[in-house]
């Protein structure tokens, strides 16, 4: 096994791939067996597929031999006009897995 890692912006071709890891990701919530998931994994892969298509969100992947083994998201949220200080957007940074 390779240690190598390559570390790229993720695309939208990689939905199905964030959203199976997504749903793993959420299962480690639950000790044993989770319940049945609320929602089909193919509306999480048309949710990051649209989010990633119209740069609403973003997200890296990180890749060895060839296959995704993690991943972050980063969605900038807007903040609202101040007087005095600068109004930048602040970074939610989520899913954060390998």
């Amino acid at each position: 096994m390779t240690t190598d890692l390559i570390v790229r912006p993720a695309r939208p071709a990689d939905s199905r791939t964030l959203a199976e890891l997504r749903w793993m990701f959420k299962q480690e919530d639950y000790e044993g067996q989770p319940p049945a998931p609320a929602r089909l994994l193919e509306e999480a892969e048309q949710w990051i597929r649209t989010r990633l298509s119209d740069g609403h969100w973003l997200a890296w992947v990180a890749e060895t031999e060839g296959k995704i083994c993690g991943h972050v998201f980063l969605c900038l949220v807007e903040r609202m006009p101040e007087p005095y200080g600068d109004n930048n957007p602040v970074g939610y940074v989520t899913n954060f897995y390998q």
